[in-house]
């Protein structure tokens, strides 16, 4: 479970003791690599790479430097983009990176 603040949400609902909380403490890097990590811990293959959360968080960053063109391209703003917009503009960012890459 991902939270803001473990110890307020521990206070609010005493029901999710025993479960593990991780608190982001509203920064949006610490929630990306609890986020990574949680998927790394419930992967079946082991053998599946993952990048480490450095490396998703500079991609991350690679990212951000771009949305404003990319959002240009689409007519969007980077502060109005709907999670349909956002999921978009990721997909096209991740053509655009992998083809970079090569």
């Amino acid at each position: 479970m991902l939270v803001r603040d473990k110890d307020l949400f521990r206070q609010a609902c005493s029901n999710v003791d025993g479960q593990d909380v991780i608190a982001h403490h509203g920064e949006p890097n610490n929630a990306i690599v609890a986020i990574r990590d949680w998927l790394r811990a419930e992967m079946p293959d082991r053998a599946a790479a993952l990048p480490s959360g450095p490396a998703i968080l500079e991609r991350f960053a690679a990212f951000r430097m771009e949305l404003p063109v990319l959002c240009a391209e689409f007519g969007l703003t980077p502060d109005g983009l709907t999670f349909t917009d956002t999921c978009d503009v990721v997909s096209k960012w991740l053509i655009m990176d992998e083809a970079t890459r090569r």
